[in-house]
């Protein structure tokens, strides 16, 4: 291959189709955990959903999570959820570092707000409020010629192709809250579940698989 060619890639082929715990045990001062799920790639017709979903649910201060975890319950400092998307492939996940005797608690938390909004869907001040920030962090990405060329440089290596500041508007502008409501549905299932945790032996590991359940 030479300087400046695109590595071929080995396509990717979901297989997962039960829901997976992993648990590794380590001596730290907290438990820490993410839940994560396989989404789509870069070009996914579903992937401004998905960032409006990550938004609502665990995008800052004002998110459902942040607000039953942290300011309803103390459980811990930060929960945060995020989207990241590859060529072929992407996931949706959330994070947060707990008090070892508040995993349960926290995890129990975190299910339910997830079939709370697969169930339920988004208020409309929680969708109006996730499309402002959207609209913030894309100009705030825009703000130096850095960014911009780094914004550029990396949609032109991963994707072959760049999407203005413009078309991305445009297309958050088209998501809807039924949009947000269907994908929770379709991506919060029992087989698609993953959570990885690290921190003291866990002696509940049954309990915490039935927690993993829709």
């Amino acid at each position: 291959m030479r300087i400046g060619d695109k590595p071929v890639c080995e396509s990717f082929v979901g297989k997962q189709n039960a829901a997976a715990l992993e648990i590794k045990d380590k001596k730290t001062d907290q438990t820490h955990f993410m839940i994560g799920v396989h989404t789509g790639g870069f070009n996914h017709k579903d992937r401004y959903v998905l960032s409006m979903l990550a938004n609502i649910l665990g995008g800052g201060m004002s998110s459902r999570l942040w607000g039953e975890v942290r300011e309803k319950r103390g459980l811990a400092y930060s929960i945060q959820a995020m989207t990241d998307f590859y060529p072929e492939t992407g996931f949706f996940a959330v994070k947060a570092g707990v008090e070892h005797e508040n995993l349960i608690k926290t995890l129990k938390i975190v299910f339910k707000e997830l079939k709370n909004i697969a169930r339920g869907g988004v208020t409309n001040e929680e969708f109006k409020r996730a499309r402002s920030g959207f609209e913030g962090r894309l100009a705030f990405s825009m703000e130096t010629s850095n960014a911009i060329a780094s914004n550029f440089a990396e949609q032109e290596a991963v994707r072959n192709e760049i999407i203005m500041p413009a078309e991305s508007l445009k297309r958050i502008h088209k998501v809807t809250k039924k949009d947000i409501q269907r994908v929770a549905k379709e991506i919060f299932v029992d087989k698609n579940i993953n959570c990885a945790i690290i921190g003291p032996q866990q002696k509940n590991e049954k309990q915490i698989k039935k927690i993993l359940k829709f």
